[in-house]
């Protein structure tokens, strides 16, 4: 290569993960694995996903909102502890309740125990596992109540119902980061820069600094450039996959967005996403309508069911109505 030949980039490489497809089957943590069984998912990866997609989190609050607007409160259940309770099972699977006894054994009342910390023990018995993982709380069997959603695998924990959107979810938020990268870079996804002429290395380490510059709030910086028996093709930029890097971006955003509400099955008018014809959604109260019946209705009556295992009637409900 000559002395007048130069060649630099303006970024670092991305790393690229090489986590498995399925890892968020690899359970939690196995810290005291000789008092409790692992999760059979990662609780941290499940929390985390509902920060990586605004749809992904919005649809399991918007059930969980549903339902605790017709949920009553009751002696046993508060409304607050309710709402903890369904949206731990919306989210791992599982809910937890600790139940306050008397002393002939009767429930007296229902509190929330969070589930991202329970763990099911080895000698019929429970533990509450906080971030001080070394001392584990430790709860008899007939202290907890534990709602789970069917798992063909196992039956310790739950499995919540939107693990083959997931992946999706992770694809959501990496699209999410490269158009934040992208608005970064100078809002351009790469490209090459070739200038021709009489220039020093001195001029051309002020124009490698300058264009180091003009990311993120040097985006729109001006550049002035003289070069000595320069000509109109001096300077020319090159885009790298410029169109195909915006396109995917939105092609992307699109897909997974469908795949996190299928997967959710709320209907978008509910969601408040914008219909992409002209024709709209239909009518709002009739999706309302058949939502509950396919997906509420079924959740209440297996809580309803929930109420022989407790001996109290702590899950009762409002006939739900479209004003």
């Amino acid at each position: 290569m000559s002395d007048n030949t130069h060649v630099f980039t303006f970024d670092t490489a991305q790393p690229i993960s090489d986590r498995e497809f399925y890892d968020f089957l690899i359970g939690g943590d196995g810290y005291n694995a000789d008092l409790y069984f692992p999760p059979r998912y990662n609780y941290k990866d499940l929390n985390n996903a509902t920060y990586s997609a605004s749809l992904h989190e919005s649809s399991i609050y918007f059930k969980a909102g549903i339902i605790t607007s017709i949920f009553i409160e009751n002696e046993y259940l508060s409304a607050i502890d309710f709402n903890k309770f369904i949206t731990d099972y919306l989210i791992y699977g599982s809910g937890y309740l600790y139940t306050t006894k008397s002393k002939l054994g009767n429930t007296l009342s229902l509190q929330h125990l969070m589930a991202y910390y329970m763990r099911v023990g080895r000698k019929d018995n429970y533990y509450f596992v906080p971030n001080t993982i070394d001392d584990p709380i430790e709860f008899e069997k007939d202290e907890v109540a534990v709602f789970s959603s069917y798992d063909p695998v196992q039956n310790i924990y739950g499995r919540p119902n939107y693990l083959s959107a997931l992946r999706s979810v992770d694809l959501n938020r990496e699209a999410t980061y490269f158009r934040i990268k992208y608005y970064r870079n100078g809002s351009h996804a790469g490209f090459i820069l070739s200038i021709n002429g009489k220039i020093d290395n001195d001029l051309m380490n002020d124009i490698k600094t300058n264009l180091q510059k003009t990311k993120g709030d040097g985006n729109f910086r001006n550049l002035v450039l003289n070069i000595p028996e320069g000509n109109d093709k001096s300077v020319q930029l090159i885009p790298i996959s410029e169109v195909a890097a915006k396109d995917e971006f939105f092609n992307i955003k699109r897909i997974t967005d469908e795949d996190i509400n299928t997967a959710h099955r709320v209907p978008p008018v509910l969601m408040g996403i914008t219909p992409k014809n002209a024709g709209g959604f239909g009518d709002p109260a009739k999706h309302a309508t058949v939502f509950y019946k396919n997906e509420i209705l079924p959740l209440q009556i297996l809580l309803q069911g929930f109420n022989r295992e407790l001996g109290v009637n702590a899950f009762q409900f409002n006939e739900y109505q479209i004003e």
